[in-house]
């Protein structure tokens, strides 16, 4: 037989879910970016001997070399986000990935369809046990059951089709994801880079694994081999038992219309402490006398329930004292109206009296931000355990994760901005920076509160977005990018209150039909 050489651009990736019980989920198709590998090292060790000269003249000099183990395979490759509505169901071609790490390891019932929910054994939770982990129908995720020494094994397939009779298989077995970092570079795709360890590579098709048959069936399937069409445009995926195949699931795989443009991605940034950063100020032109004061304001306040506010100089009630502190937003019924309460969910705040017409202000704590670039960052600190016993070769054993690391940088243009309420802030960059090293307001927090959400794609309906969301976050101070236009740069970190639980980061959805 000749020889036969292979090509990147030949690839295909599929990614088989495994629950903690053993049990196969399924397997999708995940469209990677050119760049992507995948290797495994091994360990050294070298002893020298470097002896002085001996009475003969004789110095000896030499080494040895022994292996000592199998080092953990590495591997990374870049997806493209892309939300698609498959019915009524948002899902993402790599969803299989951030279910993994985000500590789901079960796909429905065991598996199900495509268009199930991925969810833990409600016996292994660890989070809210009512929690779905990634509900398509509604297209949210939350990490809650992220709080694990390991989180859930994927198997990585790399197909090379270059030879329709004879393709490549490598199988990268017990594989953690790492991290994923998404960058928002301004004139590019949305894109996710994807890292990871795995506990061995295995050529598939040396080891007669690989089969490719025509049609849709398999005959004489075994357990554990690898099936794929006479094109192999099509993964049969692993045949769990004789006679069976579990065909690869590719929702959106194949669409054009499911790609993000970064250029439309906004930042929302909503602090905590209004008190000290208070973001975009705006006036208030009534305050209705009623057992529920709704307030009105001269332009859109951008408020959502729960949010933190101030308001001052509220004049003409006669419990104008009760207004005019740190408050929360109990309802929003318009863009420039709400109703406030003294606790967050608490009971409305009565209007008594009568309103002074425009007085007040209220500091919605917002400050809004046109992305330049930036990045965002989940990682699990990931370490691959090896053991150490001398006289044989050692091979990975388990993945353990390390302190959750989350945060990333953003970037943006300094904007000034005078037309705010008493000529105040407007929450442009050129406010949030002003704050922040006030040594009145941003300086005496050492932990700013921050709730920070990327909003990938923008914020127009039947469009394909994600929101990225980090309720609390510590923003440093920007530094000053001196260009033909002078930029702000900073880092933040996502934070949690609650070690027992995973608060830091959640994600929804929003998928277009292919």
């Amino acid at each position: 037989m000749a020889d036969k050489l292979y090509f990147s651009r030949d690839t295909k990736l599929y990614v088989e879910l495994t629950s903690n019980a053993g049990v196969h989920q399924g397997v999708w198709e995940v469209p990677v970016l050119d760049g992507f590998s995948f290797s495994q090292a091994t360990n050294q060790t070298e002893i020298g001997l470097n002896e002085m000269e001996s009475t003969a003249g004789i110095s000896r000099r030499g080494r040895r070399l022994f292996t000592d183990s199998l080092a953990p395979a590495e591997w990374s490759f870049s997806t493209y986000i892309r939300p698609t509505l498959k019915g009524s169901n948002h899902h993402l071609v790599d969803e299989v990935l951030w279910a993994a790490m985000a500590g789901a390891d079960l796909h429905g019932s065991s598996p199900g369809t495509e268009s199930s929910d991925y969810d833990r054994n409600s016996g292994d939770k660890v989070g809210d046990s009512n929690a779905r982990v990634f509900d398509v129908s509604t297209g949210g995720m939350n990490f809650k059951e992220s709080n694990r020494s390991t989180l859930p094994k994927i198997t990585l397939y790399f197909v090379f089709e270059t030879d329709a009779a004879e393709p490549m298989v490598y199988k990268l077995s017990n594989a953690i994801v790492n991290e994923c970092s998404v960058d928002f570079d301004i004139d590019g795709i949305a894109t996710a880079n994807w890292s990871g360890s795995a506990k061995e590579v295995t050529d598939m098709k040396s080891a007669g694994q690989v089969n490719v048959q025509a049609g849709t069936t398999i005959s004489s399937a075994t357990t554990g081999d690898v099936y794929l069409d006479s094109n192999n445009d099509l993964a049969f995926g692993i045949a769990t038992a004789a006679s069976t195949r579990k065909a690869a699931y590719t929702t959106g795989v194949t669409s054009t219309s499911n790609f993000i443009r970064n250029r439309l991605t906004q930042l929302e940034v909503r602090g905590q402490n209004p008190d000290v950063m208070e973001g975009k100020r705006v006036a208030i032109t009534d305050i209705t006398t009623a057992a529920t004061g709704v307030v009105t304001t001269g332009t859109a306040h951008g408020l959502s329930v729960g949010d933190k506010i101030k308001l001052s100089s509220v004049a003409g009630l006669s419990n104008a004292s009760a207004w005019n502190t740190t408050l929360f937003v109990k309802t929003a019924p318009s863009t420039t109206t709400f109703t406030a309460s003294t606790t967050d969910g608490g009971t409305a705040l009565a209007g008594t009296g009568t309103h002074t017409a425009d007085s007040g202000v209220v500091d919605t704590g917002i400050y809004t931000f046109t992305l330049t670039g930036g990045n965002l960052t989940i990682s699990n600190n990931v370490t691959y355990l090896v053991p150490e016993e001398i006289g044989t070769i050692n091979k990975p054993i388990e993945g353990v994760t390390g302190s959750r690391a989350i945060g990333g940088n953003f970037t943006c243009y300094l904007v000034f901005d005078d037309t705010g309420a008493d000529g105040s802030n407007t929450g442009a960059s050129a406010d949030f920076f002003a704050d922040l090293v006030n040594p009145t307001k941003g300086l005496t927090k050492v932990v700013n509160d921050f709730n920070v959400t990327f909003k990938v794609g923008g914020t127009t309906a039947s469009t394909p977005r994600v929101n990225f969301n980090f309720p609390q976050v510590h923003i440093d101070v920007p530094s000053h990018n001196i260009e033909d236009i002078i930029s702000l740069e900073t880092n933040f970190g996502a934070y949690t209150n609650d070690f027992d639980t995973v608060d830091e980061f959640n994600m929804t959805v929003f998928g277009v039909s292919a």
